[in-house]
């Protein structure tokens, strides 16, 4: 399921959110360095409202293509649809139980967002 199989072509909209999401993902290196450096919970929470910003502009992508038909290259399913949400809330998710573990400990709370991975292949494979 990618997300240009089923955009006709692109707006200035849909432009802008790409190019936002493309510019913070280029800004991740950089707050993942400084987390590794200064090793507090304000590291861990800047490195992960980043990335649940991330996760929020691809959602704002697929809703946005949703509910615009005319952008539409074929029909998305509703079961399509939810699959989508559903993978993608689950990274935020994690990021923000990883800033209420900052709190905590450091240590576990920058190897907790490793659960992401078995979480994404768990899903992936509970609503196939």
């Amino acid at each position: 399921m990618n997300f240009f199989d089923y955009l006709k072509y692109p707006t200035e909209i849909i432009n802008l959110i790409l190019i936002t999401f493309f510019v913070l993902i280029l800004i991740t290196p950089i707050t993942t360095v400084a987390e590794l450096q200064y090793r507090t919970w304000e590291a861990v929470a800047v490195l992960s409202l980043i990335q649940v910003f991330n996760s929020m502009m691809l959602m704002l992508l697929w809703w946005y293509l949703g509910k615009s038909k005319n952008l539409q290259r074929k029909e998305i399913d509703n079961s399509i649809r939810k699959k989508m949400y559903i993978r993608l809330t689950i990274i935020p998710s994690l990021y923000v139980i990883s800033i209420g573990l900052s709190f905590i400990s450091f240590n576990v709370a920058i190897i907790f967002p490793i659960v992401m991975i078995p979480s994404l292949i768990l899903v992936a494979k509970a609503y196939r």
